[in-house]
């Protein structure tokens, strides 16, 4: 693994990347949605994103025909996914969106899960490390659970600073989000800025306005992601545990407490942190004052998640097939690193 990858996963993870055996490419990418839809006056379908597709600029592109529309949950921009929502509006002719039902709709709090299938090959041309390698995908399906890590896309793809954009609006510092913003396109021209210059610009132009609504929560949710993150590493440190483990691994552990939650179509244990290990999490990582903005994060996320009706096949040589279902705002990237690899 190169230095660039190391810094990242410590960085966003504060997981040692020595953990870290093994790159895989993510050939082909499928999520499927499930939702347990409510009764309303809204019009409900399911979309297919094609992949490589921002979800949020495929999101704009429905309004821009359907008007205000609500959706159960982000998807990745690498995947083909399958996705539910809900519109005051009916929608004919639409090659990749299907009329499911009249007087549904959906939210965040609709969505129960998503089931994955991924496509991935093993970047190695060892065949000793392939064995290794396909033991750690294919093996130890007893191993039910995961440290519910954010994933890296929740921190930016081309260059993970959303969580710094979202602390300095927190802060109102607003000229440093928009020199974090600019940093994602034009990494090369930054280091030769005045600081007066960005600052006053920014200044000028009030930048809050210049994110949208969806733009400002998401990356002051990545922000508190970051803290959520590094307080799961700093657990399993204390506890010295593995991030992928059993259900009698956790059931009894201090600090947490198991909660039923949904995983696609059954109900199966999660397990949260609890209210009083929050003071203590707060002090280890770093002061009340980075997690401000939603102290609540650590008790409204499992910290340990079930890994239901996983599989894994050999399609060729080195590559596999994953299928796996997780509950809601969990990633699949996040399985693969606490399986050992890293996925591109």
């Amino acid at each position: 693994m190169n230095q660039r990858k190391a810094r990242l996963i410590e960085m966003i993870y504060g997981y040692p990347s020595k953990l870290i055996r093994y790159s895989v490419k993510i050939r082909k990418f499928i999520v499927v949605e499930h939702v347990n839809p409510r009764k309303g006056t809204s019009y409900l379908y399911l979309a297919k994103k094609p992949s490589g597709v921002e979800f949020l600029s495929y999101i704009n592109r429905l309004r821009k025909k359907l008007g205000n529309i609500s959706y159960a949950g982000i998807k990745d921009r690498v995947a083909h996914a399958y996705f539910y929502f809900s519109s005051d509006k009916e929608l004919r002719g639409h090659r990749d969106i299907w009329l499911v039902r009249r007087s549904e709709e959906v939210s965040s709090r609709h969505n129960t899960g998503n089931t994955f299938r991924i496509n991935v090959m093993v970047e190695t041309s060892s065949e000793i490390e392939l064995d290794e390698a396909k033991e750690k995908l294919c093996g130890g399906k007893e191993h039910v659970y995961m440290a519910n890590f954010y994933g890296y896309q929740r921190f930016g793809l081309k260059r993970p600073v959303n969580h710094l954009i979202g602390k300095a609006l927190v802060d109102t510092r607003y000229h440093e989000a928009w020199y974090h913003t600019l940093s994602m396109h034009k990494e090369n021209l930054l280091p030769s800025m005045e600081a007066g210059m960005y600052k006053d610009a920014a200044n000028r132009l009030s930048i809050v306005p210049h994110y949208n609504r969806e733009i400002r929560d998401l990356v002051i949710e990545s922000y508190t992601s970051y803290f959520f993150n590094r307080s799961l590493a700093w657990y399993l440190q204390t506890k010295e545990l593995e991030p992928y483990l059993t259900y009698n691994q956790l059931s009894g552990l201090e600090g947490i407490v198991a909660r039923r939650i949904p995983c696609g179509r059954k109900a199966v244990p999660g397990f949260y942190f609890q209210h009083s290990l929050v003071k203590e999490l707060e002090k280890s990582i770093g002061g009340t004052e980075y997690v401000k903005p939603r102290t609540g994060l650590y008790l409204n996320r499992p910290a340990f998640i079930p890994v239901c009706n996983y599989s894994c096949s050999e399609s060729s040589g080195r590559e596999f097939t994953l299928s796996f279902t997780l509950p809601r705002g969990s990633y699949a990237t996040a399985l693969l690193l606490v399986k050992g690899f890293w996925a591109d």
